[in-house]
């Protein structure tokens, strides 16, 4: 998707299709979510999810509206998101490992 973020219409298509897969990862969360957690937790678990969520959502929102009123380019604003979600998906992988695999050994 960023790089089709110079052309309009590419990146408009683009971003309908991120839309798509976002939306597919968050219908599958709370498949997860349902089949995993034992029905008097569902409300709380379901509501950290959702505040997860939206908390990721405003603070790129405001993170991407903060750096282009200080004057970042385009580049480094995609740059860093980029960054970050490369930091979350290592920090992913070591939490994985480090909790989620050890209780299945």
């Amino acid at each position: 998707w960023s790089m089709l973020e110079y052309n309009f219409y590419l990146a408009l298509i683009a971003l309908f299709i991120t839309g798509f897969f976002i939306t597919t990862l968050w219908s599958y969360t709370y498949l997860l979510i349902q089949e995993e957690t034992d029905t008097h937790y569902m409300g709380r678990v379901i509501s950290y999810n959702d505040m997860f969520f939206m908390l990721s959502n405003v603070a790129t929102a405001m993170f991407i509206g903060y750096a282009a009123k200080w004057g970042l380019s385009l580049e480094s604003i995609t740059f860093t998101l980029g960054m970050g979600f490369i930091v979350v998906a290592g920090y992913y992988i070591w939490f994985k490992k480090r909790y989620i695999d050890e209780e299945n050994k």
